[in-house]
């Protein structure tokens, strides 16, 4: 009996995977930055309505208690408040640019004021000097919003005696090595002797040095007689 040899064509492993490969669909970056905008679009519109809600409730509950009472119930929904129109205005700005861009802090700190400012009762005054071209990238806005935040909240409350006039002052300038610097100045009373604002154990403080690491930046107080003086520094965007 005759040897039969079955001969059967080589294997050609590159050609069958890729037979194997489901078809690749192409995704067209356009569409995908229109489907960002529409997003950054809407979130603005939603957080807008958020603001909106946010106020009634303030206005609602301080009605309902003693001025002494409700004066920290107001600065703390001043503080949600002012965070979530900052959030909005950054998406609407994402929603008119392009992805990657460079942010202007400049309307961003001012969103962070405006509920402070105009919620303000007393004698205490919130001024702000931020001139165009404090450029950052849009991931580090957020986290430079919520300190921002946490640091005026604190001066409010803390800076000054009850009843006491005096003034909170919010800056953005550029500085050495193509830096920014945000600085956040009262004149109250500064911050208590021995006081160490790296090792404070309070939730703002720690929320503060968590957020500064997280954006690769430094912050830091200094404190006298005549005040007390928050930096926060990063890099500016170019």
């Amino acid at each position: 009996m005759g040897h039969a040899t079955l001969l059967t064509p080589a294997h050609n492993s590159d050609e069958a995977d890729m037979q194997s490969d489901p078809p690749q669909t192409h995704i067209n970056p356009c569409d995908v930055c229109d489907i960002a905008r529409e997003a950054d679009h809407r979130i603005a519109n939603h957080l807008a309505m958020l603001v909106r809600y946010v106020g009634m409730k303030q206005r609602d509950i301080a009605s309902r208690l003693d001025a002494e009472t409700s004066a920290p119930v107001q600065l703390a929904f001043e503080s949600i408040e002012a965070q979530v129109k900052a959030v909005a205005s950054l998406h609407r700005s994402l929603a008119m640019q392009r992805r990657g861009t460079a942010i202007d802090l400049r309307e961003q700190l001012h969103q962070i004021c405006a509920p402070f400012m105009s919620g303000l009762s007393g004698p205490i005054q919130l001024t702000q000097d931020v001139p165009d071209g404090c450029l950052v990238r849009s991931e580090q806005v957020l986290p430079v919003i919520q300190i921002v935040s946490e640091v005026i909240t604190n001066a409010i409350k803390h800076s000054h005696v009850r009843g006491e006039g005096g003034t909170v002052a919010v800056s953005c300038h550029a500085v050495a090595d193509n830096q920014l610097e945000i600085e956040i100045r009262d004149d109250g009373a500064g911050l208590p002797q021995r006081f160490d604002a790296l090792t404070a154990g309070g939730l703002g403080f720690r929320l503060i040095r968590a957020l500064t690491a997280q954006i690769g930046a430094q912050s830091g107080f200094d404190s006298s007689g005549a005040g007390t003086r928050f930096w926060l520094r990063l890099e500016a965007a170019r």
